[in-house]
């Protein structure tokens, strides 16, 4: 458990449920008393303010653990005129770390160690010209989804420069609304752990033609249907593009190869099967997995550290409407994609009317036949591009979710079931 008590200034600012105002702004902090020691996710998040106070920002710490914890919600109200926010800088004890963000970010996110005892906690915003602003609430929370979303890497990913987790782009006015997730420059997991458990789980990639990621249509979504059927669901937000000369799969398929080997290092603790670790990529996420399934087990990146012992051979795959992995002028699959023997049992879903072709989707189900893989292949007559797991008008296209559950429960788990 965690409890927290709250000072200014070495006096006690309140008690539980009563705000106070602080006045001093520039040396403004508070302190927890953790009772438990754990790896806490620590969120630092813009908070608008409707009275004259600019912004300020919500520290939020959820313990990274299986189990939940009871946490003493309580507040500090620290008033702030509106500055550019470049960096956000966090220190709890010994701790300290600052990392950039996007002028557009609502929020930045640390991993931290945090050891039993009390403990002083700050948190500054900082503008381009260095001056700092101790604007924050200091709010300590229960971790509701108690896996949360996790960062892959141990620190900055290969070849970046920022934590960055993403800016969520505007709805495009879809009902339901679909979640489109740019400037990611630190990949994270969201963790959906299956009620009720059959031991088998999936990494999977949405789609996004690389310049973003879609979390729910092509994340959370199918997620939620893999869990009813027993499932654990892991939805990797890998990088996306620096700019228009990037070809965005390279850090995407590090990111993917990264996000296998970390859920099989958690295999013990998430109660998992680390020989029934199954990989789904939705278009450009589906060529991603393509791409990975294809790999020959070499690692496109250097090894960082013990979770890269860990194989990141998926134990099987689904590729959904995998983007652009037919080229039409070599008339076959991409160059780095050749199926070889050895590959995972692999399901594919794509449609007819795919401006993406179908014919690539072909060519994988023909590269796996060829190579003795079992494998499963479903063209659909019409219903475009980019569903997920929807239902589209006039096609049929939305009973696929089905057939992958009847694939899944013959090829990976035989009790697995729909109810």
């Amino acid at each position: 458990m965690i409890s927290s008590q709250n000072f200014l200034g070495g006096d006690v600012a309140y008690s539980q449920n009563h705000v106070r105002n602080a006045m001093d702004l520039e040396d403004c902090w508070a302190w927890i008393d953790v009772k438990k020691p754990s790896r806490y996710k620590i969120i630092v998040r813009r908070w608008p303010i409707e009275v004259d106070r600019g912004f300020s920002a919500v520290v939020e710490s959820h313990p990274i653990d299986p189990a939940k914890h009871e946490v003493e919600n309580k507040l500090i109200n620290l008033p702030s005129k509106s500055i550019l926010v470049k960096k956000v800088q966090l220190l709890v004890g010994e701790f300290s770390k600052t990392i950039d963000v996007d002028v557009e970010s609502t929020q930045a996110e640390f991993q931290v160690d945090l050891k039993a005892g009390l403990q002083k906690i700050a948190a500054n915003l900082i503008n381009p010209a260095g001056d700092k602003k101790s604007a924050y609430y200091i709010y300590l929370s229960p971790a509701e989804n108690v896996a949360g979303a996790l960062p892959i890497w141990p620190e900055l990913a290969p070849g970046e420069t920022s934590m960055q987790t993403g800016t969520a782009l505007p709805s495009k006015g879809e009902v339901p609304a679909i979640s489109r997730i740019r400037n990611v420059r630190c990949p994270q997991l969201d963790v959906y752990l299956a009620p009720k458990p059959n031991g088998a789980s999936v990494v999977v990639l949405p789609g996004g033609g690389f310049r973003y990621v879609v979390p729910n249509l092509e994340g959370s979504e199918a997620a939620a249907i893999l869990n009813k059927a027993g499932f654990s669901a892991f939805v990797l937000r890998y990088r996306t593009k620096l700019d228009k000369n990037d070809p965005g799969w390279p850090r995407a398929l590090q990111d993917a190869q990264r996000a296998m080997k970390f859920v099989r290092s958690k295999a013990k603790k998430w109660n998992l099967d680390p020989k029934k670790i199954g990989l789904l990529g939705f278009s450009a996420g589906g060529q991603v997995a393509a791409r990975l399934l294809t790999d020959n087990g070499e690692l496109s990146y250097p090894p960082v550290d013990s979770i890269d012992e860990n194989s990141h051979r998926p134990d099987f795959a689904m590729l959904v409407y995998p983007w652009k992995i037919y080229d039409s002028k070599l008339n076959g699959l991409l160059p780095e994609i050749k199926v070889a023997a050895g590959g995972p049992p692999t399901f594919i879903v794509h449609t007819h009317d795919d401006s993406s072709s179908s014919l690539g989707s072909v060519m994988f189900y023909v590269g796996l036949k060829k190579a003795g893989i079992d494998a499963e292949l479903h063209v659909y007559q019409n219903g475009g591009h980019g569903y997920g797991v929807r239902p589209r008008p006039n096609s049929n296209i939305g009973s696929w979710p089905d057939r992958m559950l009847d694939w899944l429960k013959k090829t990976v788990v035989p009790t697995t079931g729909r109810d």
